[in-house]
């Protein structure tokens, strides 16, 4: 799969309403560089509603150490 073929595959999910969950681990699973599934998380995540971007980054801050998410 290219680059430009996994970009379709993710745009599609998120279109089609797929829970963010979801693309995340279709990312995870694509034979793909870390590099490239980071921008295709990056696009994921862009068209996701606020409200979901705000959890996944308060998310991210709790992973890394003492947030408050």
């Amino acid at each position: 799969m290219t680059l430009a073929d996994a970009q379709t595959k993710i745009e599609k999910l998120t279109e089609s309403g797929e829970p963010f969950e979801r693309v995340e681990t279709a990312i995870e699973r694509l034979d793909r560089p870390d590099h490239e599934k980071a921008a295709l998380w990056l696009l994921a995540w862009s068209a996701q509603e606020q409200r979901v971007r705000q959890r996944v980054a308060k998310e991210a801050l709790a992973s890394v150490g003492n947030g408050r998410a």
